[in-house]
């Protein structure tokens, strides 16, 4: 196999040598053969030790011309006007910045986007403010759901004006269709606002479907991606808000449940948590992860509702945001509360409605609690968590009954 030297590579491997400092470690000395997937996973095709090593040669030469023309340049703060920082939403939403949503999957985040684009296009007020801009322009990255019977209805559930919407349908490269990738199209995007300067509002949904090759996991490499995004923000004077879910990691602090690297908070200059509200069963509630500009710390509640849309000559109910009012619940207590599993509240309710009557053999509970689908272990957690009392009687023979033989409310413990 010829090495490859720097001039082959494609602009994307070119990015990812020089920002990745293992490479670094690996070319500077003897590497056995088995990091060589380490070194560059993504490169087509892999290279070699000595194609690593003639790529080493050229950066550690680009290296030292960066080190001789590298120069620090300043501002003195007295020459820089300053000004004001404008809101899409006042006080939660800024413009010119990136606002990450976060939340587990049917929190009603991506609801929100589309309730905050009905608001952009149609200048109305958000429930807690008023709207400061002119009715205004719109840009959709959602590819996960279709069009046709996700996002349209729903901007139809809430309102919005339509025709100031744009969906993303694709990035032609070459004649071919792709998917738009954060690592390589921020000139694209930059020339598709500079053609649609109303477009006050883009939504990536979720914003991971598009980091191209930059792995979400890696810190430095999400940083290099957002960052001009950020830019392009600044510049255009556009609100991005990039949706993303929560990781499994609970106990952590709620900033930290946010999916991927720590870079995407770190960029976004707000960021909101998704969440039910431990206070009312039926409503979620969004609340502060992190707002560098905000006023206030309040959050809001809301309940996802239905309206009814006509589609197809026919009426077909699609959810829309109902906004509840302020909410002064902290996101790291809320993430914190623990959640009763629907199974284990089922097996407490059929404990109770059995055992009413007075003592039964454990068995017969087993038996019953198995026609109802309930499993032994499930049977077992509820039966803890009420505290039915298990004892012997003659032959043997275990009883189950409920403490005092008086009913628990399910809803206790």
């Amino acid at each position: 196999m010829n090495p490859r030297g720097f001039e082959d590579l494609t602009q994307g491997e070119r990015d990812r040598l020089m920002a990745n400092t293992r490479f670094r470690e690996l070319v500077d000395k003897k590497a056995p053969e088995e990091t060589q997937a380490e070194v560059s996973p993504d490169s087509r095709p892999q290279l070699d030790i000595e194609g690593l090593r003639g790529i080493a040669s050229t950066m550690r030469a680009l290296n030292k011309i960066a080190d001789d023309t590298r120069r620090i340049t300043t501002e003195r703060a007295d020459k820089i006007t300053p000004r004001k920082l404008r809101w899409l939403w006042p006080d939660r939403v800024p413009l010119g910045k990136v606002t990450i949503f976060a939340g587990l999957p049917g929190q009603g985040k991506s609801l929100a986007t589309v309730d905050i684009a009905a608001r952009v296009t149609t200048a109305s007020k958000y429930s807690d403010a008023s709207n400061p801009l002119p009715p205004s322009e719109v840009l959709f990255v959602a590819e996960e759901d279709d069009p046709e019977d996700a996002l349209v209805p729903r901007l139809m559930a809430a309102n919005a004006d339509r025709s100031r919407v744009h969906i993303l349908k694709a990035v032609r490269v070459s004649g071919q269709d792709d998917t738009l990738r954060l690592d390589v199209d921020m000139n694209a995007i930059k020339e598709f606002l500079h053609h649609h300067k109303e477009i006050r509002l883009i939504v990536f949904d979720p914003i991971s479907n598009h980091l191209g090759r930059a792995s979400m996991l890696n810190e430095q490499e999400v940083r290099a991606t957002l960052s001009p995004l950020q830019e392009i923000a600044q510049e255009l004077d556009v609100a991005i808000i990039g949706v993303m879910h929560l990781n499994k990691k609970e106990g952590l602090s709620a900033i930290h449940r946010v999916g991927g690297a720590g870079a995407f908070i770190g960029v976004a200059r707000a960021s909101w948590l998704f969440a039910p509200s431990p206070e009312a069963q039926s409503n979620q509630v969004m609340l502060p992860l992190k707002n560098n500009y905000m006023r206030k710390s309040s959050g809001l509640a809301y309940r996802m509702a239905e309206r009814g849309v006509s589609i197809e000559s026919e009426d077909v109910p699609m959810p829309f945001i109902e906004w509840q009012g302020e909410s002064d619940l902290d996101a790291d207590e809320v993430l914190s509360v623990p959640k009763k599993s629907e199974a284990v509240s089922n097996a407490t309710a059929f404990l109770n409605s059995f055992l009413a009557g007075g003592a039964r053999d454990a068995s017969d509970v087993y038996d019953a609690a198995s026609v109802t689908g309930i499993s032994q272990r499930t049977l077992d957690k509820a039966k803890a968590e009420l505290g039915v009392v298990s004892s012997k009687k003659s032959g043997g023979r275990g009883e189950w009954s409920l403490p005092d033989d008086q009913p628990k409310n399910a809803s206790e413990g």
